[in-house]
């Protein structure tokens, strides 16, 4: 069995508190990634989570219906992606999302400014490498 692992190149930060920033590999399954986010930024398994990319997309990573998938298959190669907390919205209304890196306004106004609606799901994966990992697994 042949097992190919990542390079340096498939790493991602993720930013979140105050001024942490987390080197992550998103080579894992995507609640094995979720729980380890959510467990290096102390919050409770319960709170959803997102990620906010630099360009202002929003990558759910909670709400793929399809069946579990690689972490890497919804973000970018060492992409630097913001922490957020999905917050549901009651009777019917749209869930809402807060960061959750503080001073966001000053380290990335852009993104503070935007209404962080679009969003990211799952592409098919068409790297050969994963399909490989994936399949050996």
């Amino acid at each position: 069995m042949i097992c190919l692992l990542p390079s340096a190149a498939m790493f991602i930060t993720v930013m979140f508190g105050a001024g942490c920033r987390e080197l992550v590999n998103p080579w894992c399954s995507l609640a094995n990634f979720t729980m380890h986010l959510k467990r290096k930024a102390q919050l409770p398994p319960e709170v959803a989570i997102a990620l906010l990319a630099e360009d202002g997309h929003l990558v759910k990573l909670e709400e793929v219906t399809e069946a579990p998938s690689m972490a890497c298959s919804l973000l970018q190669e060492q992409g630097t992606y913001v922490l957020v907390q999905v917050i549901k919205g009651k009777d019917g209304s749209p869930a809402h999302y807060e960061s959750l890196l503080d001073n966001l306004d000053d380290q990335y106004p852009e993104l503070a400014a935007g209404p962080m609606t679009q969003h990211t799901t799952a592409k098919p994966d068409l790297d050969p490498r994963r399909q490989a990992l994936t399949s050996a697994l």
